[in-house]
């Protein structure tokens, strides 16, 4: 006869399992290549209307209806969107894996390699759910940002699937508290010592 093996641990199961890491993998632009994609998202503004404006002038042509000009920006804009979001997610974005430890966080790229720990963390910020979406780590005075919405402008996923997917990580126990907002549909998690 088979018998299901118990869900809880008993204590001294409890006294020697060790903390298994949570991760998280996700694709995201840097403070750096946000800053390059802003100066982007500009000049995709800017150059189908200037192009536009181009042939207009080149070509002398004065016959056309407000709704020929406004089909023309528009396919431009498409277009310009598109190509900006594939630069976006092909080029400017890294992948990176975010490893929740019991004493820190690890974050790695192919480029980088980051530890924050928990005594100098002072909140860790998570907007799920949106194009906006980026994670906010305060540490020791410093605010480091992965934008994950940029690089993921064709297809938005969220950042976690479950609100208390990191609680067993940010527990009060080891004195973080946890609060969630809900702006504008941006759902941002906040865990704060």
């Amino acid at each position: 006869m088979l018998r299901k093996k118990s869900l809880t641990l008993t204590a001294e199961e409890e006294a020697g399992a060790e903390f298994t890491p949570t991760q998280i993998l996700f694709r995201a632009l840097n403070q750096r290549n946000y800053r390059l994609a802003i100066v982007l998202i500009i000049l995709a503004i800017i150059v189908p209307a200037a192009i536009f404006m181009a042939i207009v002038i080149h070509y002398n042509i004065t016959d056309l209806s407000r709704g020929q000009v406004i089909s023309f920006l528009a396919v431009g804009g498409i277009i310009s969107f598109f190509i900006v979001a594939f630069i976006f997610s092909k080029f400017l974005a890294e992948n990176f894996t975010m490893t929740f430890h019991n004493s820190c966080i690890a974050v790695q790229s192919s480029n980088t390699i980051s530890n924050f720990d928990f005594v100098h963390l002072e909140s860790f910020q998570i907007w799920n759910n949106s194009d906006y979406s980026k994670l906010i780590i305060r540490h020791d005075n410093q605010v480091i940002k992965y934008h994950v919405g940029f690089a993921n402008l064709i297809k938005t996923t969220p950042i976690l699937a479950a609100e208390d997917t990191l609680d067993i990580v940010f527990s009060p126990q080891l004195g973080f508290t946890k609060h969630i907002a809900n702006q504008k549909g941006i759902n941002i998690i906040t865990y704060t010592t």
